[in-house]
Formats: structure tokens, sequence, C-alpha cells
């Protein structure tokens, strides 16, 4: 017993030692993402800041996703990581299934998402201030747009499934598969060190996670991912020609919009409309299955002399991983105060 043990906190810590890697090689990633682009255009022209966001995507996973990854997988342990469980290969359920499941998900998801908002507008409210989110309101110009749309489509869900579900929940699902789901979704939520993020993206990291294990395949976390993403980047493209933020403030305003961009508004209403008859649908779907099919939930506990509770506090008390946590909140609580530390680092830098 002390021996499985002994081996979750060896296999959390060196997933919390990607996650650390990872936002060490942010620092020179924002570097580049900084530089490369002044050696084409102004710093105030238009395609700068569109250069600068598409290689901040890109490079963020090459250099900082790929780099940690290269070096966990030339290890032995990475190596037989890799042969435990292919990653691209048929799902074991049926497509059936995993349709139901994704749907499944998404209600779960955008109903986190719903009570995360009111849970930090009340933080705001009461506390009398004003939280800063990361911004992924595009431009309304079509490189801008096209941009958005092939980075968080197609660069987020293959390269964080990678990282996540393929290779931090693969490397810990050894011994404790329903704990790793869990503490694998959290740290995807705390990776993002956004706190408008946090919550909802918990709940789709445990939710992908789940889907990995229950289908022995990728594939079904990527298309959830993909689906999640591709409705989120077209509201974004949007979100570029309303501004959201004033409709509460000025009842006029969303007259002015609706004049001067009918079309984008009447879409960004249907995505809305869209996106809630999937969370209503979805958590139907979920409150049907688990009251007829509770165990498909579940996974067998393979060393039934620990519980899965034990076994994720063990996990999440693994000595790396909590600094990893200690550092992925301390970062998450900055950044929403405005004073994210890699912002100074980089005007001293620059």
């Amino acid at each position: 017993m002390e021996n499985i043990k002994k081996t979750i906190r060896k296999q959390s810590n060196i997933n919390s030692l990607i996650l650390i890697a990872f936002e060490i090689l942010i620092i020179p990633t924002a570097l580049l993402t900084e530089i490369i682009p002044s050696w084409f255009f102004s710093k105030e022209s238009e395609p700068y800041n569109i250069l600068a966001r598409f290689l901040g995507f890109f490079l963020q996973y090459i250099i900082c996703g790929c780099i940690p990854l290269l070096v966990f997988y030339l290890t032995k342990r990475g190596r037989t990581v890799s042969k435990s469980m292919p990653l691209f290969r048929k799902p074991k359920k049926s497509w059936k299934w995993i349709f139901k499941f994704i749907l499944i998900s998404l209600g779960l998801i955008y109903s986190s998402q719903m009570i995360a908002n009111i849970f930090f507008n009340l933080i705001e409210n009461v506390l009398g201030i004003d939280l800063t989110a990361v911004d992924f309101t595009v431009d309304n110009t079509l490189l801008s747009q096209i941009t958005n749309v092939i980075a968080i489509m197609f660069f987020a869900p293959f390269f964080e499934e990678l990282i996540f579900r393929g290779t931090i929940a693969r490397n810990g699902s050894e011994h404790c598969k329903t704990a790793i789901i869990i503490a694998s979704g959290i740290f995807f939520g705390l990776w993002h060190v956004n706190y408008a993020q946090t919550i909802f993206a918990s709940v789709m990291g445990i939710c992908a996670a789940f889907l990995f294990f229950k289908t022995e395949s990728i594939i079904p976390s990527m298309l959830l991912h993909l689906l999640l993403n591709t409705i989120g980047a077209f509201g974004d493209v949007l979100a570029g020609y309303i501004d959201i933020s004033k409709f509460a403030e000025d009842p006029e305003f969303v007259e002015k919009i609706i004049e001067e961009q009918p079309v984008p508004f009447a879409m960004y209403n249907i995505l809305t409309l869209v996106t809630l008859g999937l969370m209503i649908t979805g958590i139907v779907f979920f409150a049907i299955e688990i009251s007829k099919n509770p165990k498909e939930f579940t996974f067998e506990n393979s060393t039934p002399g620990l519980s899965e509770g034990k076994k994720l506090g063990i996990y999440m008390t693994a000595p790396v991983t909590i600094f990893a946590v200690l550092l992925l909140v301390t970062l998450t609580v900055l950044r929403a105060v405005d004073m994210y530390p890699l912002k100074y680092i980089m005007e001293a830098l620059l």
C-alpha cells in the first residue's frame, strides 16, 4: 500500500513539474511574441497586433507545451506511459454514446460557467472591485478573425488535450482514475491563470478526462474541446462588432447596435440561444443518465484498500503539486487584480 502511495505522489510531482515548466517558459515565449512582429511591422500597426496574437497562441503550445512533453516522453516513465494507452485509436464506446456524453458535458460546462459568472459578479459588487479577465474579443477585421478562430479552434483542442488528457491524466491513471480525472480537471482550470475561466475550465477538464478514460481514446475529448472552442471563438468574433458591456449601462446603445450591426447582433443572439439550448439539453440528459445508469459515471477501483478520495488527497498533497497549486492560484489572483507579474517582467525587459 505504501508503494502505491509513493507511486501516486511521484506521478503527481512529475505532472506538476510539467505545468511549472510551462509557466517558466511563458516568459521567453512572451518576449518572442513581442520581438518577432517588430521586425516586420510598427508596434502601433494592426498587422503587428495580429501577428503578435497568432504567435502568442502558436509559440505558447510549441515552446511551452511541447518542450516539457518532449522531455517527459524521453524518460523511462514517459516511454512507459506512451505505451500504456494509445491516444489516437478507435473509441471503445459507440458514437451514439459519445454524442450523448458530449451533450452532457456541454450542459455541465455551460451551467458551471453561468454559476461562475454570478459568483464573480457577486464578489465584485460586495467588495466594490473590478476583476480583470483575459479579453478574447477580436477586432472586426477579417485577418484578425481568421487568426483567432484558427488558434482557438485548432491549436487549443489539439495541444491542450495532448498535455492534459494525453499526458497528465494518462500519467496519473495507473492506480487512481477517478482521482486523476478530478485532479487533472482542477489543474486544467488553474492552468489558464484567468479567474473567469477557472471554474468552467475545471469542469471541462473533468468531463474531457472522463470521456478519455471511458472511450480509451483522445478523439472524443478533442471533439468536445473543438466544439466548445468553436462556439466560443465565433462568440468572440461577433463580440468584436458589439460592445456587450454597454448594454446594461445604456439602453439606447442596444438600438444603435441593432441599427448599425444588425447581422452580428442577430447572430450573437442566435449563438446565445444555441448555447442555452445545449446547456438545458445536456442537464436533462445528465439527470436521466445518472438516475438510470449511475454506474456509467464510475470506474473500478484498482486498489480497494484506498478510496478514490484518499488517492485524490495523496495526489494533491505531493510536495511539487502543493507548490504548483499555490503558484497557479497566486498568478490567477494577481492577474484578476491587474498585477500579473509577467506584465512587469515584459515591461522591464522591453
